[in-house]
């Protein structure tokens, strides 16, 4: 989703939580090198594991026109809080004066103090104000921000419903799309 909406010309902001910038990229040539010719097609992990062949370079090539420097990949760590996303968006916008699409992967490693300074005890207390925190963001610089989340085991083998995601009970009243 990332690759499609800077290849239409909007930047985005990903804030990756789990995985790091190389695992990320190295994904999106992976794609690329599939959509060009599954028969020739090189896995992510090929490609971290420096197998470069023909494919890749075109891949990379073709990634780095299609998304330009549209894409800033935030390498967060587990401790990312929703005040330093806040932080980081202000700064972009006011340095390159336009409004990035957010994503943040994934809602359930987002962590937020309450107003003391201590973490939150529930889990379910903790996701409900990173969503409150996260849909206050959106609203203050209308702007789009998505969020991948996690979903429960038993949801892995069957449909997707909105109490398939995690801890995320208080999501239906806070986002505008599920």
């Amino acid at each position: 989703m990332a690759d499609q909406i800077a290849a239409e010309g909007t930047d985005v902001l990903f804030f990756s939580l789990e995985q790091t910038e190389l695992e990320i990229i190295s994904k999106s040539i992976s794609r690329l090198t599939a959509i060009h010719d599954m028969e020739t097609a090189v896995s992510s992990q090929s490609i971290r594991n420096g197998k470069i062949p023909h494919a890749v370079i075109k891949a990379q090539d073709n990634y780095t026109d299609m998304v330009g420097d549209r894409i800033s990949i935030i390498q967060a760590d587990f401790h990312c809080d929703v005040q330093y996303m806040q932080s980081y968006i202000h700064t972009y916008i006011r340095r390159n004066h336009c409004k990035p699409v957010v994503m943040i992967d994934y809602l359930q490693i987002v962590t937020m103090q309450d107003d003391t300074g201590k973490r939150y005890q529930s889990t379910k207390d903790m996701i409900d104000n990173v969503i409150t925190g996260l849909k206050q963001i959106s609203r203050d610089e209308k702007m789009t921000v998505i969020i991948i989340s996690s979903v429960n085991r038993s949801s892995y083998t069957s449909p997707i419903e909105l109490d398939s995601l995690k801890e995320s009970s208080g999501i239906e009243y806070s986002c505008d799309c599920v």
